[in-house]
C-alpha cells in the first residue's frame, strides 16, 4: 500500500511540478465543449460603420450554428486590456444551420486585436456550447472612446489637484472617479464631469484631510480612472509628497515603544508606547487606541484624555505588563487602530499604525494570582490525636478547583477539593486519630498543578508525631521549622554578610524562606525593593547556604562597584547582578569572574587574569551582557559565574560592532589572546568543526565539536547532545521517496520550455460548471498527495 501511494503521488505531482497562479492554472485548461443540441461550426469577426461617418464604429461577431430547434442565448466575452467586455443576444432557431450576430461598440475598445470566448446557453441557462481562446483580426483604425493622453498634479491651497487630459468622442456627462494609490491602499475623488467632443481638462481635488489621513510620504500612483461604467487603466505617479505638508489640523506623527520596569525586579510593569501628536492649537484631546498581537488577539484598549500645547507632544500609552503576561501574548504588538479627537471632533485616524519591537510575555510583570498555603496544627492529646489542616488562599486572586491531598506514612490518604477559594479565605479539615504514635502527616495543595500561583513554595507541609503525640523535628540547625534533612536553605537573609545593603531574600517572589523547596526557583536579593542579584537555583539537587555569601556595593567611591562572593551556583547556570552607575560619564565595566574577597583585587586597567572589559550597550561580549536601565540607574550584568564588577571607561573596538558573538578578552588568560592594556585585545571568533551525529542510543545522540581557531574564550558552541527517537531512521526512509519525487519534478520543470504569453491572452475567464470541474480535478490532486503522505505516516506510527 505504501509503495502504491508513493507511485500515485509521483504521477500526480508531475503536472504540478512548478509554481503557478490560479489565473495561470485556469488558463492551462481548455473548457471548450459542445452538445447534440448546439454546435458553432463557424465564426468570424469584422467591423462596420454603423453611423455612416466613414469610420468603423462597431465590432461584429458572426456565428454559424448547427442545432436542434429551440431558444438559445449567445454570449461573447471579449478580453480587452481594461477588462472583460461581455454582450449577449437571444435567438429562437429552427433545426439545422443558422446564423447569429453579436456586436460591441468600438468606443469600448482600447487595443488592435482581442482574445474572445463563445458561449451558448439554452432557455434555462444551461450551457450547450463553449469555445475558448479565439483571436480576432487586427483593427488599427476605428472610432475610439475616451482616451487619457496626459495626467499631471500640483498643490493648491493644501489640496492635491490632479488634472487629467481626456479626449472624448462626443459631448456627454458621466460620473467619473479617479483612484489615488499609496502603500497598497487607495482613496478616490468622484463627481459628475461634463465632456465636450475633443480634448478636455478634468480636475480632481483631494482635500488636505484626505491626504493627511493617508500618513503617506512618497509618490502616489494613479491606477485608473472610471468614466461612466468604463474603467481606464493608467500608469502614472505623482510628484513626491509628505502628508505633513497638507495637514491643517492636529494629527498623530509617530511612535516609539519600550518596556518599563518600575521596581527593578527585571520584569516590565508596563509596555509604554509614546504617540507623538502634532497639535495645531492648545486644547483638550482624546486618544483612543487598540493594541493587538500579530495574530489579531486584543491585548488592551486605551482611551486617554489629555490637554496638549500647540506643537509637538509625546503622549505615553501604558499597557499593563501583568495583562500581557496573564494572556500569554508575545510581541511584536500592533496598534491596529488609533483615533485622535480634538474638542470632541475626530481629527485623525490610522489603521495598522505601528508595530513594536519583539517581546516575550514572560518579560512582563506577573499578574495577580492566587497563592495556596498549607498549615498543619496538632492537638496535645496523649492517645487521641486531632489534627487541623488549613488550606488558605493568601494571594491576590481567587482560585478555582483548589485541592489538597493529605496522607500519612502508612495507609492513610485523603483528597478534597473546593470549587472556588476566594482570596484571604481558608478551609480547615479536621482529622481525628485514636491511639496514635510515631505518626507522620503530610498535606500538599494543588498536587496536579492545576492552579497557577504567585508562590508555589508554600504548598506543602509535614509534621512528625512521636510517642506522646508531640511534633518532633530531628534536627533544625537554623530554627526555621524545617528538618535539616529536607531543608534546602541554610540560614536566612540575616545570615548574608553585608555592610552596604538593606538586604531581603526572595524565592519565586516570596520572602518566606521557612518552607520546603524542591524545584528550580528564581532567587532574588533585593536592596530597598530593588533587585541587586538574581539567579535560578535547583533546590531539588542542591542546597543554598546563605551564611557563606557576602555581597557589598561601593561605599563613597567615584565609581560603581559590586562584589559577590561565596555564592556557588550549579554548573551550567549563571547569575545576573545589578550595579549602580555612579560615574555618568563612562559606559563600561570590568568583570573579575573568579572568587575574590576585596573589590581592590580588580586591576585599574582590567588586564589581569580572568578580567574582562565589557561596554554596556546591551550586546553579548565574551558571553557577558551589560545593559543600562535609566529608570533604576543601574547596570544589568548577565552571564556571571563568580563576580566582582567595577565601572570602567571602555568602548569596544569598532571591529566588534557588527558581531554580538565575540568580543575582546582582556588579561592574561590561557591561549593566544593576551591583553594589550586598556585598549582591548585581538578578537578571536570561534570556528566550530563538528563530527557527524552518532546513532540514537537511549533517546540521545552525540557528536563532538572542536574550535578550529582554539580561542581562549570560545563562543556559540553548537549543541553536542540532542534528544532523538530510535525510529527516526524508519521515518526518514519513508519520507525520502517524496524527496526523490521533488528532485524528479525539478528536472521536469527545468526541461519545460516557458510558454510565450501573448499580450492579448491570459485574461481571467469567468467560471462555469465545466471550469469548476477542471479546477476541482487539479486541487483534488494536491489533496490526494497530502492525504497519501498522512496515510503513510499514520501506518508507520501504528506499526512502530
Amino acid at each position: 500500500m505504501k509503495l502504491g501511494c508513493m507511485v500515485l503521488a509521483f504521477m500526480m505531482l508531475i503536472p504540478l511540478a512548478y509554481p503557478i497562479t490560479i489565473k495561470e492554472l485556469v488558463a492551462k485548461y481548455d473548457f471548450s465543449a459542445l452538445t447534440t443540441q448546439m454546435s458553432v461550426t463557424g465564426y468570424t469577426d469584422f467591423m462596420i460603420d454603423k453611423n455612416e461617418n466613414e469610420i468603423n464604429d462597431t465590432l461584429v461577431f458572426e456565428l454559424t450554428t448547427l442545432n436542434t430547434a429551440g431558444t438559445f442565448v449567445f454570449v461573447i466575452n471579449l478580453f480587452d486590456r481594461n477588462g472583460v467586455l461581455a454582450n449577449e443576444t437571444n435567438k429562437t432557431l429552427a433545426a439545422g444551420i443558422n446564423k447569429a450576430n453579436i456586436t460591441f461598440s468600438s468606443l469600448l475598445l482600447s487595443q488592435e486585436q482581442f482574445n474572445y470566448t463563445i458561449k451558448v446557453y439554452n432557455s434555462t441557462r444551461k450551457q450547450k456550447f463553449r469555445k475558448d481562446n479565439i483571436l480576432t483580426q487586427i483593427y488599427s483604425n476605428y472610432e475610439e472612446g475616451f482616451r487619457i493622453p496626459d495626467i499631471h498634479d500640483t498643490i493648491i491651497d493644501k489640496k492635491l489637484r490632479i488634472n487629467v487630459t481626456v479626449n472624448s468622442p462626443k459631448d456627454e456627462t458621466h460620473i467619473t472617479t479617479l483612484f489615488l494609490g499609496y502603500a497598497n491602499q487607495s482613496i478616490f475623488s468622484k463627481g459628475s464631469k461634463t465632456f465636450k467632443q475633443g480634448t478636455n481638462n478634468i480636475v480632481f481635488d483631494f482635500d488636505s484631510e484626505a491626504i493627511k489621513r493617508t500618513h503617506y510620504t512618497g509618490n502616489f500612483s494613479i491606477s485608473s480612472v472610471k468614466i461612466g461604467r468604463k474603467t481606464y487603466k493608467t500608469d502614472f505617479a505623482t510628484s513626491f509628497y509628505d502628508f505633513r505638508d497638507f495637514a491643517s489640523s492636529s494629527y498623530v506623527s509617530g511612535f516609539a515603544d519600550e518596556g518599563v520596569d518600575i521596581d527593578g525586579n527585571g520584569k516590565f510593569d508596563f509596555l509604554k508606547i509614546n504617540a507623538d501628536i502634532s497639535a495645531f492649537s492648545a486644547g483638550s484631546f482624546i486618544l483612543a487606541a487598540a493594541l493587538h498581537d500579530l495574530f489579531g488577539v486584543l491585548v488592551e484598549t486605551k482611551n486617554l484624555s489629555v490637554n496638549l500645547d500647540t506643537g509637538n507632544n509625546a503622549i505615553p500609552l501604558q499597557f499593563s505588563g501583568a495583562n500581557i503576561n496573564e494572556k500569554k501574548i508575545n510581541g511584536p504588538f500592533v496598534i491596529k487602530s488609533i483615533e485622535l479627537y480634538e474638542n470632541g471632533v475626530l481629527t485623525d485616524k490610522l489603521t495598522a499604525a505601528y508595530t513594536t519591537k519583539s517581546y516575550n510575555f514572560n518579560d512582563f510583570e506577573n499578574p495577580d494570582l492566587p497563592d495556596l498555603a498549607v498549615n498543619i496544627v496538632e492537638s496535645d492529646g496523649t492517645e487521641n490525636l486531632t489534627i487541623n489542616i488549613t488550606l488558605s488562599n493568601i494571594g491576590k486572586k481567587h482560585a478555582f478547583n483548589a485541592n489538597i491531598d493529605i496522607f500519612g506514612n502508612n495507609s492513610f490518604s485523603k483528597s478534597t477539593k473546593a470549587a472556588i477559594l476566594d482570596r484571604d479565605s481558608k478551609i480547615t479539615y479536621q482529622l481525628n486519630f485514636a491511639n496514635a504514635s510515631d505518626f507522620e502527616i503530610n498535606a500538599v495543595a494543588d498536587l496536579q498543578n492545576l492552579v497557577e500561583e504567585s508562590d508555589e513554595s508554600n504548598n506543602a507541609q509535614r509534621i512528625i508525631i512521636r510517642l506522646g503525640n508531640k511534633p518532633v523535628l530531628d534536627k533544625d540547625s537554623d530554627n526555621d521549622g524545617i528538618e535539616d534533612d529536607i531543608d534546602k536553605i541554610i540560614g536566612n537573609e540575616n545570615s548574608v554578610n553585608t555592610s552596604t545593603l538593606s538586604l531581603k531574600v526572595f524565592i519565586d517572589n516570596s520572602n518566606n524562606l521557612s518552607k520546603p523547596f524542591n524545584k528550580t526557583a528564581r532567587v532574588r536579593f533585593r536592596d530597598s525593593n530593588l533587585t541587586i542579584a538574581e539567579f535560578d537555583f535547583d533546590f531539588f539537587l542542591h542546597r543554598l547556604n546563605l551564611a557563606n555569601i557576602s555581597i557589598n556595593r561601593q561605599s563613597g567611591n567615584a565609581k560603581g562597584s559590586l562584589l559577590v562572593s561565596g555564592l556557588k551556583i550549579p554548573e551550567g547556570t549563571t547569575k545576573t547582578l545589578y550595579m549602580d552607575k555612579i560615574n555618568a560619564t563612562i559606559n563600561g565595566i570590568c568583570i573579575k569572574d573568579e572568587e575574590i574577597i576585596l573589590i581592590s583585587e580588580i586591576s585599574g586597567d582590567c588586564s589581569l587574569s580572568n578580567e574582562f572589559k565589557v561596554e554596556c550597550d546591551g550586546t553579548s561580549q565574551n558571553s557577558y551582557t551589560c545593559t543600562y536601565n535609566s529608570t533604576s540607574n543601574k547596570y544589568k550584568i548577565q552571564g556571571l559565574k563568580h563576580s566582582g564588577i567595577v565601572q570602567l571607561d571602555y568602548a569596544k573596538p569598532s571591529l566588534e560592532s557588527g558581531s554580538s558573538s565575540s568580543s575582546s578578552a582582556s588579561g592574561g588568560s590561557s591561549g593566544g589572546s593576551s591583553g594589550s592594556g586598556g585598549g582591548g585585545s585581538l578578537i578571536c571568533i570561534s570556528d566550530w568543526q563538528c563530527d557527524e551525529w552518532s546513532a540514537c542510543i537511549d533517546g540521545f545522540r552525540k557528536r563532538e565539536c572542536i574550535d578550529a581557531n582554539q580561542c581562549a574564550f570560545p563562543a556559540n558552541k553548537p549543541a553536542e547532545l540532542q534528544q532523538c527517537s530510535a525510529d527516526e531512521k524508519k521515518l526518514v526512509n519513508i519520507i525520502k521517496p517524496l524527496g526523490y519525487i521533488g528532485k524528479t519534478i525539478k528536472k521536469i520543470k527545468e526541461n519545460i520550455q516557458p510558454e510565450g504569453i501573448s499580450p492579448i491572452t491570459g485574461q481571467t475567464v469567468k467560471s462555469s460548471r465545466t471550469a469548476s470541474l477542471g479546477i476541482f480535478i487539479a486541487f483534488t490532486g494536491v489533496l490526494l498527495i497530502v492525504g497519501c503522505y498522512l496515510a503513510i505516516k499514520k501506518i508507520f506510527l501504528k506499526n512502530v
